[in-house]
């Protein structure tokens, strides 16, 4: 199995410093940081059912980025989820099926508030990945991962303004573009400090 993503491992290592509660969630978070993604799977699943938000944002991180294995039978129920794929190679049926999961997980994350499941989910939703793209869904998870006092979901939601993603009035969306980029400086992303003071010196 693939290893995730230098910065994502990053992020779980990260995490560690806020282990849940349960022997699960534990070993879950120890294994992923150690890219034993495979052994960390079943610790995971069982973390994500206990409500354990963290957990659940990890499969969803497995699924997208590390080509998770899953069992037969969970397969073909979320193959089922489409008729699009109905007649598709058993490969591109489970690329297909990975994707639907790492929303599905992600999704869990974001509804037990854990705000890196919603900034991903959002970004699944920004370029439609494993899901239709949807610039409004898109700005709904990344307003909550913002809510959640994530800095980097306030800045992604600014940029979603910037561009004209979620409104047609261009100087509104500036305004709330600025707004979002000053709360995402307020909570430490270098970025959106940078992009505030631009919008300001523009004039909005």
């Amino acid at each position: 199995m693939k290893k995730l993503p230098l910065c994502l491992t990053a992020v779980i290592c990260v995490s560690l410093l806020n282990l849940a509660c349960t022997d699960e969630a534990a070993e879950c978070h120890k294994l992923a940081a150690n890219n034993q993604n495979s052994e960390a799977i079943p610790f995971c699943e069982k973390a994500c059912n206990l409500n354990d938000g963290e957990g659940c944002f990890y499969l969803g991180l497995f699924y997208r980025y590390s080509g998770a294995t899953q069992d037969a039978a969970r397969l073909k129920r979320l193959m089922n989820l489409t008729d699009n794929y109905s007649g598709a190679t058993q490969d591109v049926a489970q690329d297909v099926a990975q994707k639907l999961s790492a929303a599905t997980y992600y999704e869990k994350a974001c509804n037990l508030n854990y705000a890196l499941g919603c900034l991903e989910l959002g970004l699944l939703y920004e370029v439609g990945n494993g899901v239709r793209q949807d610039y409004q869904m898109a700005k709904t998870y990344h307003e909550k991962a913002c809510d959640l006092n994530y800095g980097t979901g306030c800045f992604v939601l600014a940029r979603l303004y910037e561009r004209g993603h979620v409104l047609k009035n261009s100087q509104t969306a500036k305004g709330y573009a600025k707004e979002y980029y000053g709360k995402a400086c307020y909570l430490g992303n270098k970025y959106g400090c940078d992009d505030y003071q631009k919008l300001d010196k523009k004039g909005y």
